[in-house]
């Protein structure tokens, strides 16, 4: 999809080429297909045309996805699902049979996947279980191979 996009070349005017070395060099871009861009680093001279040109292409970029889990991936625990929270050493472990398939569905890196976890957590009473047992906001929770940081 990206390789459709026109894509962008500037070169930077220095004292070193010809205004014919520049031309041609342009040419030889241009002729590729590619927009092409004569820049001073010095001056700036063009480049805001080249900033203006790489905003039209971000434009036409498609919108970020959103997290969207699969119906069949989501899971709403009944409250008081079978878990167990214990402490090893100084690390709070959850252990839950369910678990496994809330954590498959995630998607850590986005908000709202993130959000779905943490409801999930709070459903199920975990959380509450955790803060029953004294954690404090940086403890770190393990829940199998995952670990972070409880924030409140």
């Amino acid at each position: 999809e990206l390789a459709d996009r026109p894509q962008i070349v500037a070169a930077n005017k220095c004292d070193m080429a010809t205004p014919e070395q520049i031309a041609d060099f342009k040419k030889f871009i241009e002729d590729k297909g590619y927009l092409f861009f004569e820049l001073s680093a010095i001056t700036h001279q063009g480049v805001m045309p080249l900033i203006n040109a790489v905003s039209r292409e971000l434009e036409k970029l498609p919108p970020i996805k959103v997290y969207e889990p699969e119906p069949e991936a989501l899971f709403e625990p009944e409250e008081g699902s079978l878990f167990d929270v214990y402490m090893d050493q100084e690390v709070y472990v959850v252990d839950a049979p369910w678990l496994p398939q809330v954590i498959g569905s995630v998607n850590m890196e986005d908000y709202e996947s993130l959000q779905y976890f943490q409801r999930v957590l709070r459903k199920s009473g975990i959380i509450d279980k955790l803060e029953e047992m004294g954690i404090n906001e940086g403890d770190t929770v393990r829940i199998f191979e995952f670990e972070f940081d409880y924030v409140r």
